[in-house]
């Protein structure tokens, strides 16, 4: 019994060098990790930055449904977020096609909604069907593949010769109507009576 008690006394140092080495180990590891998720979160900055970039979309049967432009895109892992600066969306379907540009905009986590913001314009142009149609806001939340948008801002949506304002927009399909909402407001020029010649 001595003889194993006098084995374990000589062995008991090294024992307790190798489990503080292992703590040791353990606490290094513990702490780079801690350190790595703070300093992310506080500097924040990009992991990837592009300039000039495009994104394109295609529909179910492969045919093209979007393209987005950027002047810089730069991801931000901490949000998991995608900035953009100058950014321009063309929308497509059929013969018909939908521009909007912003000053900036953000792709949200999943790429399927689009943040624009500050000098948002949408212009669709003239078709055998329908006038010219342009709309300017502050701000609009657009869902790329869906083909629909919708404003908080105000906004303000001229036709041909009609200006109309409101306080927000809703567009279920980008290529059918505009609903305007809250406080809208319409702009008509008078309509210039006909002339009726007369027999001398």
């Amino acid at each position: 019994m001595s003889s194993q008690l006098g084995s374990f006394y000589r062995l008991y140092p090294l024992f307790a060098l190798a489990l503080l080495a292992a703590v040791s180990v353990w606490l290094e590891r513990f702490t780079r990790v801690e350190d790595t998720v703070p300093s992310m979160q506080l500097h924040g900055g990009p992991d990837f930055t592009a300039t000039e970039t495009r994104i394109r979309g295609h529909d179910e049967d492969g045919r093209p449904s979007y393209e987005l432009h950027a002047r810089s895109l730069s991801h931000f892992p901490d949000r998991d977020v995608i900035v953009l600066e100058a950014p321009s969306l063309s929308l497509h379907k059929g013969e018909r096609d939908t521009f909007i540009t912003a000053a900036r905009g953000e792709v949200l986590p999943g790429g399927e909604q689009v943040e624009l913001i500050d000098e948002v314009r949408i212009r669709r142009p003239q078709t055998a069907d329908s006038p010219a149609l342009e709309l300017d806001t502050a701000a609009l939340t657009i869902w790329p593949d869906e083909q629909r948008a919708h404003s908080t801002q105000p906004v303000e949506l001229r036709r041909e010769h009609s200006r109309a304002t409101a306080l927000g927009m809703r567009a279920d399909n980008l290529f059918g109507n505009f609903e305007l909402i809250d406080q809208v407001r319409v702009h008509m020029p008078p309509r210039t009576p006909s002339r009726q010649g007369s027999a001398s």
